[in-house]
């Protein structure tokens, strides 16, 4: 099964329980079942947003020289800012916005932060 197909049952799923679902619930059902909703549409935008966010991770290990075995480019990123954080320059700290962004889109596109953190940081 594709991540496409994948993507279009959890949305479908997601649709049923915020549509046709609510309509029999007492309000705290319908809460949980808005709540399943939007963790479903969290995974939909996981699956599809992944690739992009591999992209920039393959980008930044090739620069950095991380190997892909020493486990996940932000968990090395991390350690070696905790140790030296003087090591920023502009092409990572581009990177760091970028994948940020990338992140909070997936998490919760409607989230204050998240469009203020991208309208302030347009190219």
């Amino acid at each position: 099964m594709s991540s496409t197909e994948v993507s279009e049952l959890l949305g479908a799923v997601s649709d049923f329980l915020k549509g046709d679902m609510l309509l029999g619930l007492d309000d705290f059902a319908a809460y949980n079942a808005k709540i399943a909703a939007n963790v479903l549409m969290i995974v939909v935008r996981d699956l599809e947003g992944k690739e992009a966010l591999d992209a920039m991770d393959a980008v930044m290990s090739k620069k950095l020289d991380i190997r892909s075995d020493v486990g996940p480019v932000t968990t090395h990123v991390s350690l070696s800012l905790r140790e030296t954080p003087s090591v920023v320059n502009a092409e990572l700290f581009e990177y760091l916005k970028s994948r940020t962004l990338k992140k909070m889109e997936i998490d919760n596109p409607k989230y204050s932060g998240y469009l203020t953190a991208r309208d302030t940081w347009k190219n």
